[in-house]
């Protein structure tokens, strides 16, 4: 369903005349296959891997190897005649536009998808039970590190418009777009960078946190604090220095300086909290008045990433321009944009808001309530549509529903996981008899 909603967004339906959709659906052979943008072509052979490895897994998952194989063979021209459906079908949707490319595309992604399956789908499924069923924190932070790790390539390589040229890599030093020297783009834009370095260091905080961890990984050792900052500078510049080969992205030594101590700063979290934990000093956390802290300063976070730089304009004139340009088509700003822009503009709403619905999960007293679930994001929901209403004021920033609806999704998420993990810990210390 969301492959169809995807390719049909902003759903601007016109009825045309049969001659006319015949017309227009001769872009759909072959013959017209021309890969206009690279970076469309590689977003719509990912929309697709992961619509074919779902579909293998709820049909094969603990099932013979043989029905595999046949259940691959009949999803791959299935994956590639919903695609031509759909592209058909967009015919009636403009702005949207039928494309022989995109049909070639999406049937590769549901090639690749049933080929993941069938040489991994056994062990990524083993994975995600041993993560859905941990029950020590330790165990999971081992399993979690390197798919985390692997998530952070990926996200600092899109939009994969990769090249190897030393005169592509030479022309983004020329036009600023590679800064060796820490710190120095914070004199064009301090609002802009100072938002960008608190993205990365909220980036590589998990690092830290896992690391700290690990069975394997000595934490109480004050010493080691040298050690983590090392691996996370280690971690950091390899990341970044992918970017280098990124056409469209930037570098900047700044970056690394700060998701380095990113990774310090989620080490010495887990330290701390750890032995707090062992001093018996932490009931202040789960107390209304620590969580009331803590709820401040996420909220100031947020407040500042979502109003900054807080240039708030009143006119009446102005707020109903921009009120005329609110789409409440859900992700249709977000098609506006580019692929790259989407994806990291969901991620960034998701993870801001996951916070909060830990927040409300960790209060005992709501927590426990029977409909706290559906509380947590109509709580959510209020809050978000509140920001953002407030930047119908800015003319830097964009009112979204979609925002709304990702960022409640977020504080659901963040709920949801931890009652999940409070239950598992809770079935492990009865049958420990703890």
């Amino acid at each position: 369903m969301l492959a169809v909603y995807g390719s049909l967004v902003p759903f601007q339906f016109r009825w045309l005349a049969w001659d006319e959709v015949l017309q227009q659906s001769q872009q759909l052979r072959l013959a017209h296959l021309r890969i206009q943008s690279r970076t469309d072509f590689v977003a719509n052979v990912l929309l697709f891997i992961p619509l074919a490895f779902l579909v293998m897994g709820a049909v094969c998952v603990d099932r013979p190897p043989g029905r595999a194989i046949v259940a691959g063979l009949i999803l791959v021209p299935l994956c590639a005649a919903l695609s031509g459906g759909i592209e058909f079908v967009q015919i009636y949707f403009p702005p949207r536009t039928p494309s022989a490319s995109d049909i070639v595309a999406e049937s590769l992604g549901g090639a690749l998808g049933v080929l993941l399956w069938l040489t991994a789908g056994r062990r990524i499924t083993g994975w995600a039970r041993q993560v859905w069923s941990s029950r020590h924190g330790r165990d999971l932070a081992s399993l979690i590190l390197p798919v985390y790790l692997a998530f952070l390539v990926l996200i600092n390589v899109l939009p994969l418009d990769l090249t190897l040229s030393p005169a592509d890599i030479y022309r983004k030093y020329r036009e600023g777009r590679l800064t060796l020297v820490p710190f120095a783009s914070f004199c064009a834009n301090h609002s802009l960078m100072l938002g960008k370095a608190l993205w990365n260091l909220l980036w590589f905080l998990p690092i830290g946190a896992l690391l700290a961890s690990l069975p394997a990984f000595s934490w109480e050792d004050r010493r080691n604090w040298l050690r983590v900052w090392g691996l996370g500078l280690v971690v950091a510049t390899l990341i970044e220095s992918m970017q280098l080969f990124v056409v469209t992205r930037f570098v900047d030594v700044t970056d690394i300086v700060v998701e380095s101590l990113g990774v310090l700063a989620g080490w010495s979290a887990v330290r701390c909290y750890q032995q707090l934990k062992i001093r018996s000093r932490l009931r202040f956390l789960s107390e209304p008045r620590g969580l009331r802290w803590i709820f401040v300063v996420w909220l100031g976070l947020v407040v500042f990433l979502t109003w900054r730089p807080f240039d708030f304009q009143l006119d009446s004139a102005f707020i109903a321009d921009r009120w005329s340009r609110f789409s409440l088509v859900p992700f249709a700003d977000y098609w506006q944009g580019t692929e790259y822009n989407a994806f990291d503009q969901f991620l960034h709403k998701l993870l801001l808001y996951l916070p909060l619905g830990l927040l409300l999960g960790s209060w005992a007293r709501f927590a426990k309530g029977t409909h706290a679930g559906l509380l947590t994001v109509v709580a959510s929901l209020c809050l978000a549509s509140l920001l953002e209403l407030g930047q119908f004021c800015l003319p830097d920033r964009q009112a979204s529903l979609t925002d709304v609806l990702v960022e409640a999704g977020g504080a659901w998420l963040g709920f949801f996981g931890l009652r999940k993990w409070r239950e598992q810990s809770s079935l492990a210390r009865d049958r420990t008899g703890n």
